[in-house]
């Protein structure tokens, strides 16, 4: 079902700032011509008038139909062009978790995009090496993961930040208690390993790739 509420739209302006390093209020602001304080009001609640985000769309060549309702290609295609939703990854070290979502700072630039189907508001990307977490992890990996907890099984690696403290992203394995309540680990000593109460969820990785260069 496609997500049309004004707090998914916010979501999908918010992904726009944050994938376009041009793109900020004051300067969206000009584009449009309107407040600052407005464009911060449909960044934060997205109770845009139809008006305004058919100007957004144009301004900045953004579908419209993706961003009412997150379906198809966050870019605005042509008939002949086959829909395609590239979600940007960025290194782990440059995210943050903030106001219930993760976000990349300004300064950080994405290395690599992946295709997802749906709505890519509902995932994030980053590129990592962690073989403190898992030997496996040597190699630089793109991971993509679901925001939030939902779906969390033993043996998924997962983002995780403190509750208390910091908001930088860790990877780890969860690994599932006998009172079903989850650790989250590193398979070394290097690294530390959490609890439940420790930490809060807030991705889940549904898919990787390596990106270790092919020779032939």
């Amino acid at each position: 079902m496609p997500r049309t509420g004004d707090k998914d739209v916010a979501y999908r302006l918010q992904f726009c700032v944050s994938m376009f390093a041009e793109m900020t209020a004051t300067k969206i602001a000009e584009d449009i011509g309107v407040s600052v304080s407005a464009v911060t009001k449909w960044l934060r609640y997205g109770r845009i008038t139809r008006a305004h985000l058919v100007d957004f769309a144009y301004q900045y060549s953004i579908s419209l139909v993706w961003l009412l309702t997150g379906l198809g290609s966050m870019r605005a295609t042509t008939e002949h062009e086959a829909p395609n939703n590239l979600l940007p990854a960025y290194p782990l070290e440059n995210g943050l978790y903030t106001a219930s979502a993760v976000l990349f700072t300004e300064e950080s630039k994405p290395t690599h995009y992946v295709h997802i189907e749906g709505d890519n508001i509902l995932y994030f990307a980053a590129i990592a090496s962690e073989p403190g977490v898992d030997p496996r992890l040597a190699e630089e990996h793109c991971f993509v993961f679901s925001n939030g907890r939902a779906g969390l099984e033993a043996g998924r690696l997962v983002v995780v930040v403190k509750k208390q403290g910091d908001s930088k992203l860790m990877l780890r394995i969860a690994q599932e208690m006998p009172d079903g309540s989850f650790s989250f680990i590193s398979r070394s000593d290097t690294l530390p390993s959490f609890t439940d109460a420790d930490v809060t969820v807030v991705g889940i990785c549904v898919r990787s790739e390596s990106l270790k260069p092919l020779f032939f």
